[in-house]
């Protein structure tokens, strides 16, 4: 979706890059700290490319208890088409 070869090449941009808008990172990460999840977000995000996509954001954490830990648990779903058909000017028929 991002257009990167590998998981390691995408790390390297750290996150944050991968958002059109960097501060949607920290909103996000803020949201999550304090309703611990969130659902249906729309974000614009940058591919490899250069070129943009819109994405539906679904994530939670998710607390390890064999390791303690917390961490991030989530999924994006390519929307672009759908913006465009929402986006798209009504045509009114004359039938």
């Amino acid at each position: 979706m991002f257009g990167y070869n590998s998981k390691e090449e995408s790390i390297i941009i750290c996150g944050k890059g991968l958002y059109a808008n960097e501060a949607d990172r920290d909103m996000l990460g803020d949201l999550l700290l304090k309703d611990k999840s969130y659902s249906n977000v729309e974000k614009l995000f940058n591919r490899k490319d250069g070129t943009y996509f819109w994405g539906l954001m679904s994530g939670h954490l998710v607390y390890d208890d064999y390791t303690k830990e917390v961490y991030f648990d989530g999924a994006i779903r390519d929307i672009t088409d759908q913006k465009k058909v929402e986006r798209a000017p009504v045509v009114e028929s004359n039938d």
